[in-house]
């Protein structure tokens, strides 16, 4: 049954004369309409006809006849506000009771939410809201409070986040400036200082600060990797490449810290050096050049006189830069150069010596000195040893010294054969001393000696 069959009018247009409809009332509280309504009923068939004219009357009306005299009859119907929907007295009372306290909730929440206890009012507007029935007229009312309250704690709660956040990036950025600061770690700094920098809230007074030490940090942090960048390139001997890293650290450095300059001055002195070697390398390169045609066109002096220059260039080259390979290869190939010429030289003055004494030792028989002459061919032979091994090891540094080599072994097979027959001739005294001659004695015989020319005129007038 609906509410709208239950109005006065309804109820008036359908009693007949038998039925006068004395009170009818109508009350809505707590989502629940209470309607009663009062009948006189004159005789019992009245009440039958009045049973059949209001629909549901017989099963809703409480009887009370009394020996055909007058009869009263009132009933009390319950309806849902919502739906309009007729219930029953004891749904009424149990929605009627739980709107009721619903509306307490509500209640309760306005004065908690007066007091600032948005928390504790949201969750007395939430209880309101899910308690009440559908319909309720303070439903909507109910919800409203529920999502102000809500919007309210979620600000607070965005609000203390905020705080937290910002509390944590001020301690991020204080940890990051130790590190900046004094420790000098700016990549660990960079870190710090980009959190804080991304956790603090838009508009924080301390965010353009953040922003500032991180950009800082990120470029000491470049500086510090160029640096290390100098440095093995340092140590690999790319010294114009590593004065240009260094050179960008300092220049990119807010700081320009000690180890930057140092390592800058280091790398320019460095690269002046490697010029300065340079330089020296191609002029002693030339001369090298130079020595070695002056040589071939057998101008010995000049020959001599441009070795000695190279080599001193060369030198002074390797001392500026021992680690270039092309500079070692020169220096080590002049000095063996210079070395050799004056041992082979040496050798060459030993060699003329011997011949000297052999020439004395003609001219007076009766001195004949062939030991010191010995001597001294020995002497030559040990000279020319020494230099044949300074050009053979000249010869790995340059394809040149081939001849000399060639030319060196030529000089020390023929002093070798002058202290051959030098102790042959010792030999021949020896027995002549003695004055014993041996039948199967050897003298010399100089048409057939391996000798120089000097040499075999020598010993062919003894």
């Amino acid at each position: 049954m609906h509410i709208s069959e239950f109005t006065e009018e309804a109820l008036k247009s359908r009693c007949n004369w038998t039925i006068e409809l004395t009170e009818y009332k109508r009350r809505e509280e707590y989502g629940v309409v209470e309607i009663y309504f009062l009948l006189e009923i004159t005789a019992a068939a009245g009440l039958l006809s009045a049973a059949l004219i209001v629909p549901g009357l017989m099963y809703l009306a409480d009887q009370d006849f009394n020996e055909g005299r007058l009869t009263e009859v009132r009933r009390t119907h319950y309806f849902d506000a919502a739906s309009g929907e007729e219930i029953s007295k004891q749904q009424a009372e149990e929605q009627h009771s739980k709107n009721r306290q619903a509306y307490q909730l509500d209640k309760e929440g306005n004065q908690l939410y007066s007091q600032g206890k948005y928390q504790q009012s949201y969750d007395k507007f939430s209880a309101a809201y899910n308690m009440c029935s559908k319909g309720y007229r303070e439903e909507a009312r109910f919800k409203k409070n529920r999502d102000i309250a809500k919007n309210k704690v979620e600000a607070a709660e965005k609000l203390e986040a905020e705080k937290n956040a910002n509390r944590q990036a001020d301690q991020l950025y204080r940890e990051g400036l130790d590190l900046y600061k004094y420790g000098g770690k700016y990549k660990e700094a960079h870190e710090k200082f980009s959190k804080a920098y991304n956790l603090c809230t838009s508009g924080y007074s301390e965010e353009e600060k953040f922003k500032t030490y991180r950009d800082m940090a990120k470029k000491e942090m470049e500086a510090a990797n160029l640096n290390a960048d100098g440095d093995k390139l340092f140590q690999q001997g790319k010294f114009s490449e590593a004065l240009n890293r260094y050179q960008q650290a300092y220049d990119k450095s807010d700081f320009k810290p000690k180890l930057y300059s140092t390592n800058l001055n280091k790398a320019k002195a460095e690269v002046e050096k490697r010029k300065q070697a340079e330089n020296l390398r191609l002029q002693g390169k030339k001369l090298w050049d130079d020595a070695w045609c002056a040589e071939d066109e057998d101008k010995p002096e000049e020959a001599s006189r441009k070795f000695q220059e190279a080599n001193r260039l060369l030198q002074a080259a390797f001392e500026l830069a021992s680690d270039s390979r092309e500079i070692a290869r020169l220096s080590r190939a002049s000095s063996l150069k210079v070395e050799g010429n004056a041992l082979f030289n040496e050798g060459i003055r030993s060699q003329h010596e011997g011949v000297r004494l052999l020439e004395a030792a003609q001219r007076l028989k009766q001195q004949r000195d062939y030991r010191a002459a010995e001597g001294k061919f020995v002497e030559a032979k040990d000279k020319f040893n020494d230099c044949l091994v300074k050009f053979e090891q000249g010869c790995k540094c340059d394809s040149r010294f081939v001849p000399c080599v060639e030319f060196t072994r030529e000089q020390l097979e023929t002093v070798l054969e002058s202290i051959e027959q030098v102790q042959q001739l010792l030999l021949k005294e020896k027995f002549k001393g003695l004055n014993v001659r041996a039948a199967t004695s050897e003298s010399v015989d100089p048409a057939n000696s391996h000798s120089s020319r000097d040499f075999s005129e020598i010993f062919a007038s003894l």
